[in-house]
């Protein structure tokens, strides 16, 4: 028999599948049911991935996070996988150690360490079907994992190099790999229940590797068992918990281990929980603890139901049709959260192991920002009390039950039915529509650029772009697309430690390369031009540009007088050796590996003086740390400068790697001229 009969809190009897225990005849061969599992399976992964694979190149780089992610990867590769601080302060690095893995094993581009999203994204599809099945039925696991395959925000997520789609599959596995431990519990199989509930410790601890979030485990499995168990104190101390625990914290002691190693011990709790509001820094937020009771109603209730519908504000979809959607997913969230309110307070097991898991979720989400996709963790548990509410109700229209019970079955379908007809829709029409959310601003913002240095005839040469963001390469990344070779770099620096603030503009930095162009983001020029900023960057620069895209617009910033670059200063004041550069530069690569690159700069003039350097190069295809830095060197000494290169993608042809040297003396810190140039090609990267 493919379940065990057990007892709903109704009076109910109804069918509980145990998962995908696979059990054989003395032949050998798997049971009927068990085929049937592996066939669902087989096919709910195969439409997951062929949804999430199809359409990953037309996402813009999406917001500053994909780009640090990718950025960190880099970084990994840089030092052989070493562990370094910056990579293991403030976020996880657990994804992209698994990027850099890729990188060497296949390429670095971003689409190809998108497809990590797609595969986890993908796979998770199939354990929800397993979670929805072994806590209640096939037909709420089906329905459970329909609604993660279709659901166009997870598919989103699925298609970019961002933790979500990733944390999500070990939470997940997680919560099956828990159930499974308390149904052979039940059924008096305890080697079976210890077992199950080591792997649950594994996946607690990848999925707090994956993400600091995902720490809610934690405090949801004591709380569980208290609330059940009617608060006995024994039930913390069963064999199985300890072992779940014992190995979580194994999975985690690596982490652990280079966290102290590279000295950032607990910084990146310490900053997500207290630094970032200690100084209202504002693109993180405020703690949506912090708000009115009414506008944590609006504003939240808003926002969950943008992401449980989201797309219904497309384009592509009418008011009228708008209002249905949403209409029906309230009419679903609302009926759940009440159904399964009252299983908490009868203490019915399965619906307290969901609700509690959700509301230890959402009390962390109170208090650490209100960024949007965070509430995409909230996912696995209301599928599954979708499901649920709609199988059980359903059951009594099938056995023609009338009064409220027929009532709430026939809504139940009739609801169920809509949003997942519109889920199909909107994910079926994504790649016309839902382009990142975050960036289809910077597209027009570059497109203005481009045209512009068209429009006046200006040598790509000539111009620099100057950008505000977390990383240049979101510019850099549309250049490449639209076949443009125009240098970039990024005008944010790292804010001093314990500020509470992530960065700052470096104005000297503006002053020195004096780009033509700089491209902000409203939410960016909001926090990071300052009254004090706005005086400096303004005397040399206008906006001339603002665009309004969903969800937010951006600025171009032009220098009132764009003048070609001027010719190297002919008096002696500092040069590059450019044969020790040459000898140490490979001009052939292999995508991943990191190589060492040696600059000699020498002070020729007649006293100290201060040398700013700045690597030009196509970021998109290789990676240069650091690409910026200053030297300050005393009369005719000298200095030999390391450069690491990471190729990210293979590449034939003639890719430029230029070296600028700048010259800024002691006396005069603001006059600063350019007095040497190198540049190198690198000819093959396979």
């Amino acid at each position: 028999m493919e379940g065990d009969i057990t007892r709903r809190t109704d009076g109910h009897m109804m069918n509980a599948d145990r998962g995908i225990e696979l059990t054989r005849g003395y032949d050998g061969r798997m049971e009927r049911g068990d085929l049937k599992n592996v066939l669902v399976i087989l096919c709910l992964f195969t439409v997951a991935f062929l949804i999430r694979a199809i359409d990953v190149s037309n996402i813009c780089i999406y917001g500053g996070d994909e780009l640090l992610y990718w950025t960190d990867t880099e970084k990994i590769l840089a030092d052989n996988f070493a562990p370094r601080a910056d990579v293991f302060d403030y976020m996880t690095p657990f994804l992209p150690y698994v990027g850099a893995a890729v990188t060497l094993l296949f390429e670095g581009d971003l689409n190809t360490l998108r497809m990590i999203s797609v595969v986890f994204g993908s796979l998770s599809v199939p354990v929800m079907y397993l979670l929805g099945k072994t806590m209640y039925d096939r037909k709420t696991g089906l329905l459970s994992a329909m609604l993660l395959c279709f659901s166009s925000y997870h598919c989103l997520f699925s298609r970019i190099y961002m933790l979500e789609a990733f944390t999500l599959f070990f939470i997940i596995s997680f919560l099956y790999f828990f159930q499974l431990s308390e149904r052979a519990l039940q059924m008096n199989e305890r080697r079976k229940s210890e077992i199950y509930a080591i792997v649950a410790g594994v996946m607690m601890g990848l999925a707090f590797d994956a993400k600091y979030l995902s720490s809610f485990l934690i405090l949801s499995v004591p709380a569980y068992l208290l609330w059940t168990r009617r608060f006995r104190m024994g039930a913390l101390l069963e064999k199985r918990i300890l072992m779940l625990f014992l190995f979580a914290f194994l999975t985690v002691l690596p982490l652990l281990i280079c966290l102290f190693y590279t000295g950032v011990g607990f910084h990146g709790f310490l900053y997500y929980s207290v630094e970032r509001y200690e100084r209202g820094e504002s693109l993180t937020g405020e703690r949506p603890i912090t708000f009115t009771l009414d506008e944590l109603i609006l504003r939240g209730g808003g926002e969950i139901l943008n992401v449980y519908t989201w797309g219904a504000g497309s384009d592509i979809m009418g008011s009228f049709l708008t209002g249905i959607f949403k209409i029906s997913a309230i009419f679903l969230l609302m009926s759940s959260f009440l159904l399964y309110l009252f299983y908490l307070v009868i203490r019915e097991m399965r619906g307290c192991f969901l609700v509690i898991h959700l509301a230890m979720l959402i009390a962390i989400l109170l208090n650490i920002g209100n960024s949007r996709h965070y509430l995409i963790y909230t996912f696995p548990f209301v599928f599954v009390m979708f499901s649920y509410f709609v199988v059980r109700f359903s059951s009594d229209l099938i056995m023609r039950t009338r009064g409220y019970r027929g009532v709430l079955g026939v809504s139940a379908v009739v609801f169920m039915g809509i949003v997942m007809l519109f889920y199909a829709f909107t994910t079926a029409t994504a790649h016309k529509w839902d382009k990142g959310g975050y960036n289809p601003w910077l597209e027009d913002a570059v497109r203005y650029v481009e045209t512009d240095i068209m429009r006046n005839g200006y040598d790509q040469d000539d111009i620099m772009i100057g950008t505000v963001m977390v990383t240049n390469k979101m510019v850099d990344y549309q250049l490449y697309l639209d076949g443009f070779n125009i240098s970039t770099c990024n005008l944010l620096k790292r804010a001093p430690k314990y500020s509470g603030e992530y960065a700052i503009i470096d104005i000297e930095k503006v002053e020195i390369l004096k780009p033509a162009y700089i491209i902000v983001s409203e939410p960016f020029y909001e926090a990071y031009f300052k009254e004090t900023v706005k005086i400096d960057i303004f005397e040399d620069y206008d906006i001339v540009f603002h665009s309004e895209n969903y969800p937010h617009g951006s600025f171009v910033l032009k220098r009132k007088h764009v003048e070609p670059e001027k010719k190297l200063e002919s008096e002696d004041r500092g040069m590059i050796s450019g044969e020790v550069f040459r000898i140490s530069m490979p001009s052939f690569m292999k995508v991943g590996e990191s190589y060492t690159a040696l600059l000699e700069i020498k002070n020729t003039g007649d006293s100290r003086a201060n040398f700013p350097i700045f690597v030009d190069h196509n970021r998109y295809i290789i990676f240069v740390e650091p690409d910026w830095c200053n030297v300050t060197l005393d009369k005719g000494s000298s200095a030999v400068i390391k450069f690491k290169i990471v190729p990210m993608c293979r590449y034939d042809g003639k890719l430029p790697v230029t070296v600028n040297l700048y010259f800024r003396p002691d006396e005069n810190p603001m006059s600063v001229k350019k007095v040497d140039a190198v540049t190198v090609y690198i000819y093959r990267i396979k």
